[in-house]
């Protein structure tokens, strides 16, 4: 699949209305620009018009019109003064998207400030749009995808059970809130025994990709893990041997 945006075409600012206490607000697409991740990032000038330390997570964007996606200069400063400013819609969940990624803009969104001390609507940003199903980029530029992002094109989405929720790290790492899954015992390493409401928590960081079209953890090949189980018995294989007199386990 060609990601960048001559493999997107043409894309329309086709707004969604979002209904308030104080009526409609409009929501737009926007290209990532930039991001504001510290004082120098984008550049000095952005870090302080996007608010300082309270504007860290800040995107600087430019709407996305019938004219279809840009490729885009992260060296041109240029272009960062002619974008707008949008903070992520939350402050609890840090997830800020990369360079050319697609994402749903709410402008002039009412706050409390607004009646208090006169100051303008916030813009926000809900997330990036899912263009390509990829869990590492979704860029529609794919040229310039931020000054230290290395794509990796072995990153591949994680398969999902039946209520599974589960976070995905960008460069392979996840974590998974599931259960025992007998029906599927031979698609993972956790469902041979148990019920099925039994939960389990894996912490995976670094997947041993296989040429399968999804990805499921695998403790011994995978780069390194952590397992939180209930009643599950995991495949665990270790070169120890005997019992462990200073940590109180036997093997």
């Amino acid at each position: 699949m060609k990601l960048g945006a001559e493999g997107l075409g043409k894309v329309t600012n086709t707004q969604i209305y979002f209904k308030t206490n104080s009526g409609t607000v409009p929501s737009k697409i926007g290209q990532v620009i930039g991001i504001v991740s510290g004082e120098n990032m984008s550049t000095p000038t952005q870090y302080i018009r996007a608010g300082g330390e309270a504007g860290i997570g800040s995107i600087l964007y430019q709407e996305v019109n019938t004219d279809g996606a840009k490729v885009i200069d992260i060296y041109d400063e240029k272009l960062y003064e002619s974008c707008k400013i949008a903070k992520p819609v939350s402050s609890l969940v840090v997830n800020p998207p990369l360079i050319g990624e697609l994402v749903q803009i709410v402008e002039d969104f009412p706050s409390a400030d607004d009646k208090i001390n006169g100051k303008a609507a916030q813009t926000y940003y809900l997330g990036t749009i899912n263009t390509w199903g990829s869990p590492q980029q979704n860029s529609v530029d794919g040229t310039n995808l931020g000054l230290t992002f290395k794509q990796n094109d072995k990153v591949k989405n994680i398969r999902a059970f039946d209520g599974d929720h589960i976070i995905q790290g960008r460069q392979g790492s996840a974590l998974r809130f599931s259960s025992t899954t007998k029906l599927y015992k031979n698609l993972n390493e956790w469902s041979t025994i148990g019920n099925e409401d039994d939960p389990i928590t894996i912490l995976t960081n670094g997947f041993n990709y296989t040429t399968a079209p999804l990805q499921v953890e695998s403790i011994n090949k995978d780069k390194s893990s952590l397992y939180l189980t209930s009643t599950q018995k995991i495949p665990l294989i270790t070169t120890k041997k005997g019992n462990l007199v200073n940590f109180g386990y036997e093997l």
